[in-house]
C-alpha cells in the first residue's frame, strides 16, 4: 500500500533534490506552505502525538522516484548477497574436494616413482596454466578456449606462463583438448588425486574409489573391525547409508559400487590374514600367530623352583560306580617346570577343593615348591587355597586376566594329555574310513575337549579314566624326551642332586588342607558351624569372646580345627555330634574361662604403682570444685521429703514392681515405728548399744509375717539396722516357702479385706 503521509524526519532522510536536507528545514517548509497533516499517537511528542504531512503533487513525484531508487538498491544488495553466498559455497566445496584429494595423494605419495611424479606435476602445471590463460583470454567459451590453448601449446606459441615449465613440456610435449577437459573435470571433482591418470600403470592398481576418499576408507575399515565376518552385500548397503550425514544431509563421500566393495573386501582379507584372525578369533590368534620368541622357563634352574597349576577347559560327565548315575567331575593339573613332571587329579568335589587334593598329592610325591603360578580364576583365589599356600610358605603368582601365555607349560601339557589319551577313550572310533559319520562324531568330541566351560560325557567311571591318565603319565609321558629339555621328565627329576624340601608329617598336611569352614566369631555358646555349637576348654582359655577365629572342617563331623592369626588354638567339638555330655563340657569351659579372665585381670596394671580408686576420686572432686558444684551425700539423720503426689506415685511404682500394695501394719507395730522415727529425728546421746542377737521365727507363718513387717519398713525408705535381718529379708523371697505363703496371703486378703499380719503381731526373740 502506497504511503500518503510523512513525518519531517522521513522527508529529510529521502534527500530530495533542491529541498531541505534536515528535519528543521522541512518543518519550516510545511509551515510556510501550510501542508495538510494528521496527528498520530507517539511516545515523546507534544501531548503524546506527532504530525504526519500529505505532500503536494510535485513533492509526491520526487518522493516516488527516490523510493524506487532505494528499493532497487536494496534488491541489488540482496541479490549480490545471494550470489556471494553461492560463490562461497561453491568455493568451499571445491576446497573440500581439493583437501580430500590432497589427503589421498599424500597416502599414495610414497609409491610414486620418478616418472609418475613427473607426469603428475606436468598435468598439474597444465591445468593451472590453462586456468590463468582462460581468464586472460576473455571473452571466449570454455570448450573453444581449450582447443585454442592446446593448439598454441603444441605449436609452442603459448604466451609465457610460470606454470608451464620446461619439465612440464618434457613430460607432455603435446596435449589434446579432450585430455585437458578430462584433467580439469577430474581435478574439480577429486582434487589433486584426480590428476593421477590410468597411464601410470602399476600405480593405478592401488588407486581406487576407497584410496581416493579417506573418509570412505576409514569408514570401511571401522565396519570391518566391528563385523569381521561381514558379507560384501551387507558392507555395500552400510556404506551407501553412511555416505550421507543423517542430520545435515551432507554427502560425506562417494558411495562405492557393489563390485568395488567386493574387490576391496577380498583384497583386504588376503593382505591381512593375521589381523582378520585376531578380529574373528582372539584365542586362535594367540595359539597360531602370537609371537613366541622368548623362553618362559629360561630362569628356572632348580627342581621345584616353580610349578604351574590349571584345570582342563572342559569338565567330565562320568558314571558314579555307587549310584550308576552320571555325575560331573573336575580335572586339576600341576606341572613342575624344571623337570616337566605332570600330575592330574579327577574329583567330584568343587574345583577349589579339587586343586587342594591335587596340591596334596604333588607335595607328598615331589616335595614343596618355591612358587606356584595360577590364573586369576575364583578357584585359585579362594581363601582356603591361598591360606594353605601361605601356611606352607609357598609364593603364589597370579597371571593377568585372559593371558594363558603367562603359564604356557601347563597349558601345553594339558593339550598334549588330551590329544594323547584321546585314542584310549570309548569315543575313539578307530581308523575305519568307511565309518565317516563316526569319525565326524569323534572330531566333534575332540573339539569339545578344548572348549572352556563345556561338559564332555564319557561312558566310564572316574577310577577308570584316572587309571588311563596315570598309565599314560607314568608309561608314556614321563619316559618320552621333552622337546625343550631333550630329557625325559623322569630322568631329569631323578638326576637332580640338590636339596628337596619334604613334608614329614602327612597328618599335619591333611589338617592344613582340610576344607575351610570360614571365619567365625567366638560367642558365649562357642563357635557356630553347620547349625551346631563347637567348644573346648582350650578355646575359651586362649580366645576372648567376641573375637574372630578361622575354622577348618575335619573328617569327623563332630570336630573342627580352630586357628587364630595363623596359630593353632584347639580342636573344638560339638557334644551332640560326638556323643559326649554338654553339661560336663560346659563345666570345664567355665573353669578355663574364669581362670583366664582372672589371670588377665591380675596381669593388668600389675607393675603400676598407683591407686586407681584414689586417683579417680581426686579427679572427680577436682572437677566438681572447679565447676562450683561440690556437694556431700545426705547424712543419716537428714529429713526425707514427702508429699501426697510422691505417696501416690509410690503406690503406682509398688503396683508395677510387685503387682500389689503393701499390707497395713498392726497398730502396736506402727506406734513402735513412729517412736523410732521420732528418736531418729531428735537424736540423744546414748551409751554404746549392746550386741543384739537376732532370732528368726521358727514356724513358716511367723517367718512370713516377720518378712512383711520388715518389707514395709524398707518400702518407706527406712534402714534395717540388723545386718543379719537385712540379709534374710533379701534372700527369703527366693524360697519356695515364701511363694506358697504369698499366694495364700493374697487369697486371704481378697476374701476378707484383711491379712494375717493384721491379726497376729509378730515379735522377735528379743522383744522387738
Amino acid at each position: 500500500m502506497r504511503k500518503t503521509h510523512y513525518a519531517c524526519r522521513e522527508l529529510a532522510e529521502l534527500r530530495l533534490p533542491d529541498l531541505p536536507g534536515s528535519e528543521r528545514g522541512w518543518r519550516k517548509l510545511v509551515d510556510r506552505e501550510d501542508w495538510s497533516f494528521r496527528e498520530v499517537p507517539v511516545k515523546g511528542g507534544k501531548g503524546g502525538v506527532a504530525r504526519e504531512y500529505a505532500p503536494p503533487p510535485r513533492i509526491a513525484k520526487l518522493i516516488d522516484r527516490a523510493e524506487g531508487i532505494i528499493a532497487a538498491g536494496e534488491r541489488a544488495l540482496r541479490e549480490h548477497a545471494v550470489v556471494a553466498k553461492v560463490r562461497a559455497d561453491v568455493a568451499e566445496e571445491a576446497r573440500i574436494r581439493r583437501q580430500k584429494g590432497e589427503q589421498a595423494l599424500k597416502a599414495l605419495a610414497a609409491s610414486l616413482t620418478e616418472g609418475q611424479q613427473q607426469r603428475f606435476d606436468g598435468r598439474w602445471g597444465i591445468v593451472q596454466g590453462w586456468e590463468v590463460w582462460f581468464v586472460q583470454a576473455q571473452p571466449i567459451k570454455r570448450k573453444r578456449g581449450q582447443e585454442v590453448f592446446c593448439s598454441l601449446y603444441n605449436a609452442g606459441t603459448l604466451p609465457p606462463l610460470p606454470q608451464i615449465t620446461e619439465a612440464v613440456r618434457e613430460a607432455f610435449p603435446e596435449i589434446s583438448g579432450r585430455s585437458l577437459a578430462r584433467w580439469e573435470s577430474k581435478f574439480k571433482k577429486e582434487g589433486l588425486a584426480g590428476l593421477i591418470d590410468k597411464q601410470d600403470g602399476a600405480l593405478m592398481r592401488g588407486v581406487n574409489v576407497f584410496t581416493k576418499q579417506p573418509t570412505l576408507h576409514e569408514t570401511t575399515l571401522a565396519l570391518i573391525k566391528a563385523r569381521p565376518n561381514i558379507m560384501p552385500h551387507d558392507l555395500h548397503a552400510l556404506l551407501a547409508s553412511a555416505a550421507v550425514d543423517p542430520e545435515t544431509g551432507e554427502i560425506l563421500f562417494e558411495a562405492p559400487s557393489y563390485d568395488a566393495t567386493y574387490r576391496f573386501l577380498k583384497n583386504w582379507q588376503e593382505k591381512h590374514p593375521e589381523l582378520l584372525t585376531a578380529l574373528t578369533s582372539p584365542d586362535e590368534w594367540k595359539n597360531r600367530c602370537m609371537s613366541a620368541v622368548g623362553n618362559a622357563s629360561e630362569d628356572v634352574v632348580r627342581l621345584n623352583q616353580r610349578w604351574e597349576m590349571d584345570a582342563t577347559p572342559s569338565d567330565w560327565m562320568l558314571t558314579d560306580p555307587e549310584t550308576n548315575q552320571k555325575r560331573r567331575y573336575t580335572c586339576s593339573v600341576v606341572i613342575d617346570i624344571y623337570s616337566r613332571r605332570m600330575l592330574v587329579v579327577l574329583s567330584r568335589t568343587p574345583k577349589a577343593q579339587t586343586h587342594m587334593f591335587c596340591l596334596r598329592l604333588a607335595l607328598l610325591a615331589w616335595g614343596v615348591p618355591e612358587e606356584i603360578v595360577t590364573d586369576n580364576g575364583q578357584d585359585y583365589k579362594a581363601r582356603e587355597f591361598q591360606m594353605a599356600l601361605e601356611a606352607l610358605g609357598i609364593k603364589q603368582r597370579v597371571t593377568a586376566p585372559f593371558s594363558p601365555w603367562q603359564k604356557p607349560h601347563v597349558e601345553r601339557g594339558i593339550g598334549v594329555m588330551l590329544h594323547s589319551i584321546l585314542e584310549l577313550l570309548p569315543n575313539f572310533v578307530g581308523h575305519n574310513v568307511a565309518e565317516r559319520q563316526a569319525i565326524e562324531s569323534r572330531r566333534a568330541f575332540s573339539e569339545r575337549l578344548f572348549q572352556k566351560d563345556t561338559v564332555v560325557e564319557l561312558d566310564m567311571t572316574p577310577s577308570t579314566l584316572q587309571g588311563h591318565i596315570n598309565d599314560w603319565l607314568q608309561g608314556t609321558y614321563e619316559q618320552r624326551p621333552h622337546g625343550e629339555t631333550n630329557e625325559t621328565p623322569f630322568a631329569r627329576a631323578a638326576a637332580w642332586t640338590g636339596k628337596v624340601r619334604r613334608i614329614e608329617d602327612e597328618r599335619a598336611l591333611d589338617v592344613l588342607l582340610a576344607p575351610l569352614a570360614g571365619v567365625r566369631t567366638l560367642q558365649k555358646k562357642g563357635i557356630a558351624v553347620d547349625s551346631g555349637w563347637y567348644a573346648a576348654p582350650e578355646l575359651f582359655s586362649l580366645v576372648e569372646v567376641g573375637t574372630e577365629v578361622t575354622v577348618r572342617e575335619t573328617e569327623d563331623f563332630g570336630a573342627v580345627v580352630v586357628h587364630q592369626d595363623g596359630k593353632f588354638i584347639c580342636v573344638a567339638i560339638c557334644p551332640e555330634r560326638k556323643g559326649v555330655s554338654r553339661k560336663e563340657l560346659a563345666a570345664h569351659v567355665r573353669n578355663a574361662q574364669a581362670k583366664r579372665v582372672k589371670e588377665d585381670k591380675k596381669r593388668m596394671g600389675a607393675g603400676a604403682k598407683v591407686d586407681p580408686d584414689r586417683m579417680v576420686g581426686e579427679l572427680l572432686r577436682r572437677k566438681a570444685a572447679e565447676a562450683g558444684k561440690l556437694a556431700t551425700l545426705p547424712a543419716r539423720g537428714a529429713e526425707a521429703h514427702r508429699s501426697e503426689g510422691l505417696q501416690e506415685a509410690g503406690k503406682a511404682a509398688r503396683r508395677i514392681d510387685h503387682g500389689r500394695e503393701a499390707a497395713p501394719l498392726a497398730p502396736e507395730l506402727q506406734r513402735r515405728l513412729d517412736a523410732r522415727r521420732a528418736e531418729r529425728d531428735n537424736p540423744q546421746p546414748v551409751p554404746e548399744p549392746e550386741q543384739k542377737v537376732v532370732h528368726i521365727p521358727e514356724t513358716p507363718e511367723l517367718r512370713f509375717r516377720k518378712w512383711l513387717e520388715i518389707n514395709a519398713i524398707a518400702e518407706r525408705g527406712e534402714v534395717i539396722d540388723e545386718p543379719k535381718l537385712q540379709k534374710w529379708w533379701g534372700m527369703y523371697p527366693q524360697s519356695s516357702e515364701f511363694g506358697a505363703l504369698m499366694r495364700r496371703h493374697q487369697t486371704a486378703g481378697n476374701n476378707s479385706g484383711t491379712t494375717a499380719a493384721t491379726v497376729v503381731p509378730v515379735r522377735t526373740a528379743n522383744g522387738a
